[in-house]
């Protein structure tokens, strides 16, 4: 695990999430208010300390690519969680993702999320993207690589699968 997450850890029960970008994306999401609160809630506990979460390079690319009012109202929610870097590592195992054909290249930020989070050793990846991400096929597609790739299997998991576990 890397020094500086490790150093973080509370107990030995405390899990690091990572946050894709549809979770920064959510907040925005005016169409579905369920999802919004949701996420809300999520953030409120990550800034109370009761989840530890962090994101990446790769969310901060693509919500660059996003209409500047976007940005001016995700900011704050950004704000709140580390920046992780890509390595070697991460691009690695985002490559072979790709060419086990868990994911497609037209879906190689997905992949690099997973690299990113799978290479810091975090425990879960939290998403609302259930079409390439949060569903049963995909979760096992995924934690199988990481066992062929000698990693530990990462879970993928929504918002309120967290605050349910959390609370």
């Amino acid at each position: 695990m890397n020094e500086d997450i490790e150093a973080q850890a509370e107990s030995p029960g405390h899990w690091h999430y990572y946050l894709d970008t549809s979770i920064f994306g959510a907040l925005v999401d005016d169409e579905e208010p369920v999802r919004v609160n949701t996420t809300r809630l999520l953030f409120d506990r990550i800034k109370s300390g009761l989840i530890t979460a962090y994101t990446s390079i790769v969310t901060l690319e693509e919500i660059a690519e996003a209409p500047e009012t976007v940005q001016t109202r995700i900011q704050s929610s950004l704000d709140t969680v580390p920046v992780l870097d890509e390595s070697e590592i991460s691009i690695n195992l985002a490559d072979e993702l790709i060419k086990r054909n868990v994911l497609t290249e037209n879906f190689r930020d997905d992949a690099r999320h997973l690299g990113v989070a799978i290479a810091h050793d975090l425990d879960a990846i939290i998403s609302w993207n259930f079409r390439h991400m949060v569903n049963p096929l995909r979760r096992r597609q995924i934690q199988s690589a990481c066992l062929m790739l000698e990693h530990r299997p990462i879970d993928i998991i929504s918002p309120p699968e967290v605050i349910t576990n959390e609370a």
